[in-house]
């Protein structure tokens, strides 16, 4: 006991505690209830508990999916027999609830809602209770990633939920109310969720987004034999329908809708052909997802006749030109060719609700058919043949065309063939008038194929159109002709061969077409040209492509391939040739000099650098593009610059690429040496490839003032650099002679997490008002933390699970500290993120794109006022939470400048 005052005697901390001392803060403290009513509850100054019960309760850390944040706690004795209902209604904010069983420190996840209530409120239903059971009840705020936690007051409802309806369950449906044709309500109040999705065959496997929530069950038996068709429309919700073959649970899905177009918001539309006299199916209604109870919904019953081009078996004749085609009241044949008597296969890539039309080439030639100017989403099948016999030709979903619309392509037809087009909707989900064109190309022009290329030379550009081309296939492209970014062969391609007049490096590429093309470089004049180098998107600007043949001379002869990605698109494109020069410090051999700390700037636009393949003698560790090409290789650099690096002062220096230049996807090696004959020391690829963080940086510790390092740096394997990056170089104890960066209190304490906390990756010279930047890394992943700072650090005292290394007065960066001033930037609030290091979660930490704290001038002691001076020794250290209790990393003692 003596101990603890002696560590935290200061006003200011007994503060900091009693701030986080609210009495439902935590599960050991939480509030008791029982009774049926409405229990407001508070969550302002509350922390977040940071416990996970398990499954389907989610782990939290301030995710739109995690636990309550500043959460409340209760403790629930269920006041007698039956279903009882814990909700958030009337809170009128974000919320999330969260029901365990078991002690504060085992407990195991009941359930957890966030949104189930409607307006965000959440809901969790306690069904089949004896009496007495005992739950804890967590409630609070919904938080999202990187943003303080908003508090608020809100309210508990415990009570009994509305009786279902009988019908809420398939076992025991409406019998009476669907009868016929014509206009029948729904209610749905009280109606819980049944996750039916028909028996045997779910109905996911043909087209259902999801299972109705809040779902009725009713019969419908057929008056007549007809085909029906059965809507939402006019319920004013977003709804789900499904049909089911019976007349109970042992039921099969027939058919399922979400979203019909025609309807209001999200209403649905199912039809049911062929019905015959007493037959009787399964209907099953309800809200989308997690939707709150719509009330009154409408279910339509109507009959309709489907077009006589329903079905394979009588297709109807197109030539050519746009054909109308409705959808309106088509149904699913679910027709597949070849594959006809397979079972239906599950997805959005087969045509719903077809239609069925036949084509007979007039002449021979290339035609493409295609549904652009319908305007929605549309999926395309061609066959070779005329009937229910024809095979398989090709697909086409969102290819080639604008809007989701569908082409496809009949190659070299001759006079009288015959092919099946299948026409529908991509998932069903859209029944409407679309339009269906058949259109000859043009015969194809010159340089269609290898063997007669179009001859080129010299510089400039030359325009290509591959409409009407056919595919040569010439290289094989995937397998032939390795490319940078996508080993993709060229569609509809045509061929050109260039000449070069001087000797120098020449770039090839596409920019100017406007669409996504592909462009393939060969040695050679004619199909026995062998390939170089494909590419498709890199690193041109949109899907242009662009490739470069270094060392040509007078005389040399290329092959160049080009055409369009897919084999769909027809373009109007561009093939541009120029020079390119190689960059002054392009190879191992010429690297640029630099010396000492600062910002340098690394010239990696594409045309003025290639890739060396140097690796330092050791491909194990400093990978690079000569070395393994494939795509799997994350490490390699290419393209890259060299720079030759000396210290002016000993010490641990980090090296690393720059946000701010915009290059996302950076590589860095580090050498020992000033030219080819240097030895790789350190590779690095990828800061927090799971955050999106593509950066790269080193470590040199031990650095020897004038000792040569061969620094370089580029992309990941073309993954499109602007015209710079930025390489940064910062001592980690501060420029040379005037500051200094001491570890003390080392190591920390272990962690609930296996490690130790440590500020060692802190610097100080950044471009900060103190200068100072703050790092802790190696921290439990997702707990909370914050920075303290004292004068001094000789005071060790056991708190909590970890020491406190700072002697009094002690002042926290936290948001009391900050409230209590008036000044956000002494807030330094974070979160460790999955590699251990304090992620800030109020923008505090510009400098490292918001990794750690920027620490200002201004210190956090009461009365304000007092602010880091030069020549100012200050001492830092960082409180976590640990599990159930709390920790602190190492000390950082530093002599400001």
């Amino acid at each position: 006991m003596n101990l603890l005052r002696l560590a935290w005697g200061s006003p200011l901390l007994l503060c900091w505690l009693a701030s986080g001392a609210h009495a439902q803060d935590d599960c050991s403290t939480a509030t008791p209830i029982s009774a049926t009513g409405a229990y407001l509850w508070t969550n302002t100054g509350f922390t977040e508990s940071d416990v996970d019960p398990g499954a389907p309760c989610l782990a939290s850390g301030g995710t739109t999916s995690g636990a309550p944040a500043s959460d409340y706690w209760f403790v629930y004795t269920v006041a007698g027999p039956g279903n009882w209902r814990l909700d958030t209604i009337g809170s009128g904010f974000d919320t999330v609830i969260q029901v365990s069983t078991g002690t504060c420190g085992t407990l195991v996840c009941v359930d957890y809602d966030r949104n189930a209530a409607g307006d965000f409120e959440s809901r969790v239903d306690l069904v089949n209770q004896m009496g007495g059971e005992v739950y804890l009840v967590q409630v609070g705020q919904a938080v999202y990633l990187g943003q303080p936690p908003p508090q608020g007051t809100g309210v508990l409802n415990v009570g009994p939920p509305p009786t279902p309806p009988t019908n809420n369950t398939c076992m025991t449906p409406d019998t009476t109310t669907v009868t016929g044709v014509g206009q029948f309500a729904w209610f749905d109040a009280g109606a819980t969720t049944s996750d039916f999705d028909g028996g045997g065959f779910p109905c996911a496997q043909v087209g259902a987004v999801r299972a109705p929530h809040n779902d009725l069950f009713f019969t419908f038996t057929a008056p007549t034999a007809n085909s029906f068709r059965i809507d939402t429309f006019g319920s004013g919700a977003d709804t789900v329908l499904q049909v089911h073959d019976g007349i109970d649970c042992a039921a099969t899905c027939l058919a399922s809708n979400d979203d019909a177009d025609g309807g209001g918001p999200g209403e649905s539309l199912v039809l049911l052909p062929d019905m015959t006299i007493g037959e009787t199916v399964l209907l099953q209604v309800g809200t989308w997802s997690n939707v709150v109870p719509i009330g009154i919904g409408i279910l339509n019953v109507s009959t309709f006749v489907p077009p006589a081009n329903d079905t394979c078996s009588a297709p109807v004749d197109v030539a050519i030109g746009p054909t109308l085609w409705d959808n309106t009241v088509s149904t699913s044949s679910e027709f597949r060719g070849a594959l006809q008597g397979a079972p239906p296969v599950a997805g959005s890539d087969h045509p719903r609700n077809d239609l069925f039309y036949r084509f007979v080439a007039p002449q021979p030639g290339t035609y493409t058919v295609h549904t652009v100017g319908s305007g929605f989403d549309t999926v395309l099948n061609l066959y070779a043949g005329g009937d229910c016999n024809a095979t398989y030709l090709q697909t086409s979903n969102d290819e080639g065309a604008p809007e989701g619309e569908s082409r496809v392509f009949i190659l070299n037809a001759a006079v009288n063939d015959e092919f099946l087009i299948q026409v529908g909707s991509r998932g069903g989900l859209t029944l409407s008038i679309g339009v269906l064109s058949v259109e000859l190309m043009p015969p194809p022009g010159p340089g269609n194929e290898c063997s007669t290329p179009l001859p080129i030379a010299g510089f400039g550009a030359t325009a290509w159109n591959n409409v009407g081309m056919t595919t040569e296939g010439f290289g094989d492209g995937a397998l032939d002709c390795p490319s940078g970014f996508a080993t993709v062969q060229p569609k509809q391609d045509l061929f050109f061969v260039w000449t070069a007049t001087v000797s120098g490096d020449v770039q090839f590429d596409t920019i100017g077409s406007g669409a996504d093309t592909v462009l393939s470089l060969h040695d050679g004049a004619d199909c026995s040209a062998t390939c170089l180098m494909s590419s498709q998107n890199e690193p041109a600007a949109g899907n242009e492509s662009r490739v470069i043949a270094a060392g040509l001379q007078p005389g040399d002869q290329v092959l160049l391939q080009v055409g369009t990605f897919g084999h769909l698109d027809v373009v109007a494109g561009m093939l541009n040739v120029s020079s390119v020069m190689p960059a002054t410090n392009d190879t191992c051999s010429t690297p640029r000099s630099i010396v000492g700390e600062g910002v340098f700037s690394a010239d990696l636009l594409h045309p003025n650098v290639t890739t060396s393949g140097f690796d330092g003698g050791d491909p194990t560790t400093c990978f690079s593009a000569s070395n393994l090409l494939l795509l799997s290789d994350l490490a390699q650099i290419d393209p890259d610059v060299f720079f030759v690096w000396t210290a002016t002062c000993p010490g641990t220096y980090s090296v690393s690429t720059d946000p701010t230049s915009g290059v996302s996807d950076t590589k860095l090696n580090v050498h020992l040496g000033s030219d080819c004959s240097a030895t790789c020391l350190v590779s690095h690829d990828n800061l927090d490839p799971a955050g999106g963080n593509l950066l790269s940086e080193v470590q040199l510790t031990g650095v020897i003032a004038g000792t040569p390092y061969l620094i370089q740096v580029g992309t990941w394997h073309r993954s499109l650099p602007p015209s710079f990056l930025q390489l940064t170089i910062l001592n980690q104890f501060g420029p040379c002679g005037v500051g200094a960066l001491t570890i003390s209190c080392d190591p920390a304490s272990p962690h609930t997490g296996g490690g130790s906390a440590t500020l060692l990756d802190s610097t100080l010279g950044a471009a900060t008002t103190s200068g100072l930047h703050l790092e802790c890394s190696g921290g439990p992943v997702d707990q909370f933390g914050f920075f303290l700072v004292s004068p001094s650090s000789a005071t060790q005292v056991a708190v909590f699970d970890g020491v406190l290394c700072l002697d009094n007065p002690q002042g926290r960066y936290n948001p009391g500290a900050a409230t209590n001033q008036g000044r956000p930037a002494l807030n330094s609030l974070g979160q460790f993120d999955a590699s251990g290091v304090l992620q800030s979660l109020t923008g505090t930490a510009p400098s490292t794109g918001g990794q750690g704290y920027d620490v200002p001038s201004a210190l956090p002691f009461v009365p304000a006022g007092q602010a880091i001076a030069p020549g100012d020794t200050w001492s830092f250290q960082c409180w976590f939470r640990d599990g159930a209790s709390a920790n602190f990393s190492d000390v950082l003692d530093v002599q400001f400048p």
